[in-house]
């Protein structure tokens, strides 16, 4: 059955809802690892006093919105090389929010917490935010070129098996308007001769099982 140009949109926006959701995904979590970082930056600075209670409180909402990010990034990614991006993002993530939580006050620490480390970590999410995003677009942008391409060849299939049914239709019409006008001729040529005396004609569509044959009887 040949698809309406109206389905194939239909189609198309549900193909294109995955990916770029996926870029959306990405897009907040760097936003939302940019702003728990400016947060424990600002807390250990003490740019602004703050109970620790409701500064690790703030951090942990900042994470956690962070962490849901990732996660519909993780379910809406179209390629392997985006799933190990996100899966090195969680691994690099993970490291800095244990020693965040430290800093913070939160998980017992042996020692404290190197800020060299927590900068190289910080580098490390941030780097490999910034390629996930990077990848997410091209995934979606690849996408979008094979749908559009794939669009195109079936609207030129659906045009041409259109073309070919009013071949198809065409054809149908003359085999049936030659079987009609074939034998009616032939019948005309028999009754003039029939009338200027010639009884020896054979009147050919006297066994057809149609009008044309009750009009040879």
């Amino acid at each position: 059955m040949i698809r309406s140009s109206s389905t194939i949109a239909e189609t198309t926006d549900v193909v294109f809802e995955k990916p770029l959701t996926a870029v959306a995904g990405a897009r907040g979590a760097w936003s939302r690892f940019r702003d728990a970082d400016a947060h424990v930056i600002s807390v250990l600075e003490m740019t602004h006093p703050i109970d620790s209670k409701v500064s690790l409180k703030t951090y942990e909402t900042l994470y956690a919105a962070f962490q849901a990010e990732i996660k519909t990034v993780q379910t809406r990614t179209m390629s392997d090389k985006a799933a190990k991006t996100v899966q090195d993002v969680i691994k690099v993530s993970d490291q800095w929010h244990a020693l965040a939580l430290q800093l913070l006050g939160k998980a017992p620490a042996r020692t404290i917490p190197s800020p060299h480390v927590m900068t190289r970590l910080e580098k490390g999410v941030a780097k490999r935010l910034e390629a996930l995003v990077s990848i997410t677009i091209a995934d979606a942008q690849a996408l979008r070129q094979e749908t559009a391409s794939q669009s195109q060849s079936l609207s030129l299939w659906s045009t041409g098996a259109l073309v070919l049914s009013l071949i198809v239709g065409i054809l149908l019409a003359l085999g049936i308007a030659w079987n009609l006008t074939r034998p009616l001729e032939q019948l005309k040529q028999t009754m003039i001769k029939l009338s200027e005396g010639d009884l020896d004609q054979d009147v050919s569509a006297i066994g057809r099982k149609d009008e044309i044959g009750e009009m040879a009887q």
